[in-house]
């Protein structure tokens, strides 16, 4: 089927279509009222979220209270059931109802109608990486984070685990929160919020207590602010170990509420930030990102940050595809992080002084304990050697000509005490080892070459087999191919930073073995963005408790711009990799934090936040081909506290194509730097990638479904006019309708498909000019 271009009568009528696709909750919406909520009004005075407790607080919240019992007699002669009430950061009523959005729409005092959205979810090396110990060591790690309250919207955080108690903090007054009764055996002094959501959850939830039953929300709260303590593999501690932690359950149990919906994270964000919670993170998104204006959470993020609240959000795990990045992670106040690799990883290995090479072990015995002896080459290993020539040492030897077997049989009775085979131009296997009984291990070509030249220079030398996991160096590159990047929805830079997103050592819950995020250790290794977020929001309570007083914009821009380089795209990276110690010291604050130049840009704000007057010395360094930005000055000089504004242009027209890089100010007489990224993209006008947005990845055989596809440019613009084609490519489908929704969602298109009657995956083709994708459903009955 194709699509051309849809009429302004179709266009107009796609708003309140939106409650029959697939990634919306059936008769569930976010009924948003005229009157401003509680935080908007104190955000426009210039109050902080210490003013939710003062008297004016107390009027605007009778007024939204009013406005709301109101509405609720309307909602409820039409029908409609309330299910739940936010005020602080926003005005909004949840209801349920099988009325027409409409209706809603149409009653007095109502703002806006926002069909329910489904959402889900998407640490010791990592501390090293982003300089967490040098942050330590500048405001004592027993002080790192102290007093900041971090709130988790998550799956539940398990307080049994070591990592999450601390007897030495006391709860501030007022705390602990709870929902209820049954929740107060899920406080303690470290974690001292517990609220459920399990009341509205889709599905009936076997234990609807804060209790983690997945394991997610456990692993988060962990690389945020636990607390130091050892598990089979490695000691860990979360960024900022005395942070408080406060609990909000929006996702239940793994196979009965995987997901959750927009009203649950906007109720849980309206009572983190009413419960006095400093610090949000949010490691979950929806890959059907809206345009910002249509986006409840994110404007619900903006109001929050206008408070003071720091709001931190994955950017999901929908990469490498550009213009990937997922709500509400693409809210310009979201603190918003993408992953890095880490500079660890835990493998079996071989050690040679302070060289470690990943090696993996061959199917036979496997000792618990490390082997160590002298190296010697062994050659091939094909014939047999003098007896006692490799009497106790590892043996060296090269894979090819005879088998495994024969190699380590051959050095087992020559004395060796361990094999350390070293490939060919083929790829590292576990080695078949038969009969023979020689512990060994394969390394890489390369790396085996680098021993034979270092034992021909130096001589023998000890090595160490180790045939359990443990920690290994890594290059902390490049970007997972699971981030999100941009360029945003907006056409701006996002994620804003990177933090450590594979190999994160961190722990789990140990009550639910179906759980998600499970381990009876109550340690993992995981990865995703998920987890990078919360080393971020651990970083902002450092931050925050070191240098008290700032605007949660100041905060954010500390964090960001001081991040240092990376080699990848600033749609990927956006400023950088995540370094706490430099944003401790940093003392320029920019706003925006990123230059969208595919807008119309404003000026860059720059503020001084230092104790001494500075000088910054201003560059820019372009990455890629064609013409730098080009500033209106090259120093600035700014006093404590001043703010002053740097205007930034291209001095030429630019064909087709993305620019970008960073601005950069150096104070060099405090050796400090601050990074701006900048991002403009001409559109090229032809479709560079076609990409899913969202499918289910499974339905019944003859099942109606929506697929949601998004098309760009090579530059990752939305395109919202190209001609779409899909056809079913196997299984017997069919393609009955393709609309573009790009008033609501930038570049992308609904696709209504109906499976072939046969059980098994069925196959779709979709083509946008020379821009292809094939992708698959799972018919099952």
């Amino acid at each position: 089927m194709r699509y051309g271009r849809l009429g302004r009568a179709a266009v107009l009528g796609i708003a309140f279509a939106l409650t029959g696709w697939t990634q919306f909750v059936p008769d569930r919406y976010i009924v948003a009222l005229d009157e401003p909520p509680v935080a908007a009004v104190l955000a426009a005075r210039g109050e902080k979220a210490q003013a939710l407790r003062t008297a004016a607080a107390g009027d605007q919240r009778q007024r939204v209270r009013t406005a709301q019992a109101a509405l609720r007699g309307l909602l409820a002669a039409a029908g409609a059931t309330v299910l739940a009430s936010v005020e602080t950061v926003a005005n909004a009523l949840i209801v349920e109802t099988a009325s027409a959005p409409a209706l809603l729409e149409a009653l007095p005092g109502v703002r806006a109608v926002y069909p329910v959205r489904e959402f889900f979810p998407t640490l010791d090396a990592a501390l090293d990486l982003h300089r967490v110990p040098e942050a330590w060591a500048r405001v004592g790690e027993t002080e790192a984070g102290r007093g900041v309250k971090i709130a988790i919207i998550d799956s539940g955080i398990d307080i049994t685990h070591p990592g999450l108690q601390d007897t030495e903090l006391t709860p501030p007054e007022g705390y602990p929160i709870v929902t209820g009764d049954p929740d107060r055996e899920h406080v303690n002094g470290k974690v001292i919020v517990a609220r459920s959501y399990a009341p509205l959850f889709r599905n009936p939830e076997p234990d609807p207590s804060a209790r983690d039953a997945s394991g997610h929300g456990t692993a988060v709260a962990m690389a945020a602010a636990g607390v130091s303590n050892r598990g089979p593999l490695a000691t860990i501690t979360g960024v900022a170990p005395r942070a408080f932690l406060g609990n909000y359950r929006i996702f239940g149990s793994t196979g009965i509420n995987d997901g959750t919906t927009s009203d649950l994270i906007l109720k849980a964000l309206d009572d983190a930030v009413a419960d006095g919670m400093d610090v949000v993170n949010m490691s979950f998104g929806s890959s059907l990102a809206p345009r910002l204006d249509r986006d409840v959470e994110g404007q619900a993020i903006e109001t929050a940050s206008a408070l003071g609240v720091v709001v931190v959000v994955s950017a999901g795990n929908t990469g490498p595809g550009r213009n990937s990045v997922a709500s509400p992670a693409t809210t310009p106040a979201a603190l918003s992080v993408g992953s890095s690799a880490n500079q660890r990883r835990f493998a079996t290995a071989a050690i040679a002084g302070e060289d470690v090479y990943v090696a993996t072990p061959g199917d036979g015995p496997a000792p618990d304990e490390p082997v160590t002896g002298p190296l010697r080459d062994a050659g091939l290993g094909c014939t047999a050697l003098p007896p006692g020539t490799l009497a106790g040492a590892v043996a060296l030897i090269e894979r090819g000509i005879c088998t495994f077997e024969d190699k380590l049989n051959n050095a087992a009775a020559a004395g060796a005490v361990a094999g350390l085979v070293f490939t060919d131009e083929r790829a590292v296997v576990i080695m078949a080892a038969g009969s023979a009984t020689l512990p060994a291990q394969m390394i890489g070509r390369d790396d085996g070459l680098a021993l034979q030249t270092r034992l021909a220079d130096e001589g023998e030398f000890d090595v160490t087999l180790r045939f359990t996991q443990g920690p290994v160096p890594a290059l902390p590159y490049p970007v997972p191919s699971f981030s999100a990047i941009g360029p945003n929805v907006d056409g701006g830079v996002k994620p804003d930073v990177l933090a450590a997103g594979t190999n994160l050592y961190t722990a789990t819950q140990r009550g639910t073995p179906s759980g998600s995020v499970f381990s009876a250790s109550g340690y993992r290794s995981v990865q995703g963005t998920s987890f990078s977020a919360p080393l971020v929001a651990g970083a902002v309570a450092v931050l925050r408790a070191a240098r008290p007083g700032l605007t949660s914009a100041q905060y954010r821009s500390l964090l960001v711009n001081s991040a240092t380089p990376y080699p990848a795209m600033v749609i990927e990276s956006g400023a950088g990799l995540l370094q706490v110690d430099a944003a401790l010291r940093a003392t320029l604050a920019a706003e925006p934090l990123s230059l969208n130049l595919s807008e119309a840009p404003g000026p860059l704000r720059l503020t001084h936040l230092g104790e001494d007057a500075s000088e910054y010395r201003i560059t820019v360094w372009a990455l890629g081909e064609g013409p730098p930005l080009v500033p209106s000055r090259d120093r600035i000089s700014l006093n404590p506290g001043e703010t002053a504004e740097l205007e930034l242009f291209f001095d030429s027209d630019l064909p087709p194509g993305s620019y970008q890089g960073y601005v950069i100010f150096a104070d060099d007489a405090a050796g400090t730097e601050a990074r701006v990224p900048y991002w403009y993209a001409v559109p090229t006008g032809v479709p560079g990638a076609v990409s899913v947005a969202f499918r289910p990845e499974s339905a019944r055989p003859g099942a109606t479904v929506q697929a949601f596809l998004k098309v760009v440019d090579s530059n990752g613009t939305p395109m919202a006019d190209t001609p779409l084609t899909v056809s079913a490519a196997s299984g017997g489908g069919s393609v009955s309708e393709i609309l573009p929704i790009d008033r609501f969602f930038p570049g992308v298109y609904r696709v209504t498909l109906t499976l072939g009657p046969e059980a098994g995956v069925q196959t779709f083709h979709a083509w946008a000019g020379d821009a292809g994708l094939a992708f698959s459903i799972n018919a099952t009955p």
